[in-house]
């Protein structure tokens, strides 16, 4: 009885390390996971910005001669 005491103690506290281990890794992949996130953010906010920026033409007339000028 007592050897079985032992032995269910022993699993227990190699399922205790495992559950640690895991829930660091997990951690860690998560705080690598919001990273990533944040830089697809960055990139897509700017993406989704240089789309919206209007572009204008705008052409002048001076003395009879005309030009165009390309604003951006």
């Amino acid at each position: 009885m007592i050897i079985a005491a032992l032995v269910v103690s022993i699993v227990a506290a190699a399922g205790s390390i495992g559950a640690v281990g895991y829930a660091r890794r997990s951690a860690r992949s998560a705080e690598t996971a919001a990273g990533a996130a944040e830089k697809t953010a960055a990139l897509d906010a700017e993406r989704r910005h240089s789309e919206l920026t209007p572009e204008f033409e705008f052409v002048l007339t001076t003395g009879g001669t005309a030009s165009a000028t390309r604003a951006s």
